[in-house]
């Protein structure tokens, strides 16, 4: 759990403050949302919702657990395409993401293009 916005508290209602103060209580115990709810008798589920809504209403700042998923394709054009078609390639890493191209690239080009693509995971 991160940071509490206490600004936003004064608008919370008894019940959303109960939470609030469950939550935190969790958060500087170390333990587990699931060991914290069933220690204090608290359906799991209540926990993982009172943290949803309290993050909706600004009282709680997200998790930063998420990350970004890749939107699709993007062309990338690197000069002109030579007419001498041998000197093609192409990449297929893990994730399954295709890269080819007609241009030469030198290894050095090549090896920062493959550490970006990696990074981008």
């Amino acid at each position: 759990m991160a940071r509490d916005r206490s600004a936003a508290e004064p608008n919370l209602t008894r019940k959303q403050r109960e939470w609030l103060r469950h939550l935190r209580a969790c958060h500087r115990s170390g333990s587990r949302v699931k060991d914290y709810a069933a220690e204090h008798g608290i359906p799991v589920q209540s926990l993982y919702q009172a943290t949803k809504r309290l993050r909706q209403r600004g009282v709680l700042e997200p998790s930063g657990r998420r990350t970004s998923k890749p939107t699709g394709f993007v062309k990338i054009a690197v000069g002109t395409a030579p007419t001498d078609l041998r000197s093609a390639w192409r990449i297929r890493l893990p994730s399954g993401a295709v890269f080819e191209s007609t241009v030469p690239l030198s290894g050095g080009v090549l090896l920062v293009l493959l550490e970006r693509l990696a990074q981008a995971r």
